[in-house]
C-alpha cells in the first residue's frame, strides 16, 4: 500500500513540474490533462510508471548496498553510508 501512495505522490509532483516548466520551453499543454486526475487513463499510468520507477530505484540500492558490503566487508550490515567509498546503503 505504502508504494502505491509514493507512486501517486511522484507522479503528481511529476505532472506539476512539467505542467510548471512546459511554457518555459516553449511547450502548450493539453487543457484536458492540465489538472491530474488519478482515475483518467493518464493519470493511472503516469501512477504505473512511477511505481515501476520505485521498483528500480529499490533493485540499484540493493545491488549498490550488495556490492560494497563485498568490497568493503567492514560494512556489512550497516544501514547508512559506506565509511569506506560514501555509497548511500541505506534502505527505505
Amino acid at each position: 500500500m505504502e508504494r502505491k501512495i509514493k507512486g501517486k505522490k511522484l507522479a503528481i509532483l511529476f505532472h506539476e513540474t512539467y505542467e510548471k516548466l512546459a511554457p518555459k520551453f516553449n511547450w502548450i499543454t493539453r487543457e484536458a490533462s492540465r489538472n491530474f486526475d488519478e482515475t483518467s487513463a493518464n493519470g493511472k499510468l503516469m501512477i504505473a510508471v512511477c511505481n515501476k520507477i520505485f521498483d528500480q530505484v529499490a533493485i540499484i540500492k540493493r545491488d549498490i548496498k550488495t556490492a560494497c558490503a563485498d568490497y568493503h566487508p567492514q560494512m556489512q550490515g550497516k544501514q547508512n553510508f559506506c565509511e569506506t567509498c560514501g555509497a548511500d546503503i541505506r534502505f527505505e
